[in-house]
């Protein structure tokens, strides 16, 4: 439910989003959960997109979410908690999820996401987020990134690959 309402958020708040890629997911079975966020944006505003995350998810302990966003949410989580249960598809997954994590029945779920209440959810996001470590990570050519992201922060450099030289590239040859 955090995952949608900060997706929404965030694509609100940050207009680059609209144009390019970007996802929001809690993958609640990993390591004691994980909150991720991604975008695919230009470098030129990977830093202004990078502090409006962050800024997304301070900002959700602050302000809980109101009728209509914790409407929208319920709606969409119902719609997709029917949807891969009964697609044929998904329904192993679903039922292998189930008895790996001992989750409730949908029946179940379903009654569950129409208790959540918005003090819920700001609880949830306070527990979540106000004394997290966050890792940012990013990935493209080393000398086009590092000075624009170094203006927020501390960067390292882990991996930096060059691409080979004209002349080291070799031609395939067109006979066996």
């Amino acid at each position: 439910m955090i995952a949608l309402l900060v997706r929404d958020r965030w694509q609100t708040g940050t207009p680059e989003l609209n144009r390019n890629a970007f996802f929001v997911r809690n993958d609640s079975f990993l390591l004691n959960g994980m909150f991720v966020m991604g975008a695919a944006v230009p470098s030129s505003v990977g830093t202004k997109v990078l502090e409006s995350a962050k800024a997304t998810l301070r900002a959700l302990i602050d302000s809980p979410p109101s009728i209509a966003e914790l409407e929208r949410i319920r709606t969409e989580m119902v719609a997709e908690i029917t949807k891969s249960s009964s697609a044929p598809s998904t329904l192993a997954d679903v039922w292998l999820d189930a008895e790996s994590y001992r989750l409730s029945s949908d029946s179940d779920q379903l009654r569950s996401i129409s208790k959540v209440t918005a003090a819920d959810v700001q609880r949830v996001a306070s527990r979540l987020f106000r004394s997290a470590n966050f890792a940012s990570i990013a990935v493209g050519n080393a000398a086009n990134i590092k000075p624009e992201f170094e203006r927020a922060g501390k960067v390292e450099v882990l991996i930096e690959s060059t691409p080979p030289k004209s002349s080291e590239v070799k031609t395939p040859s067109t006979t066996p």
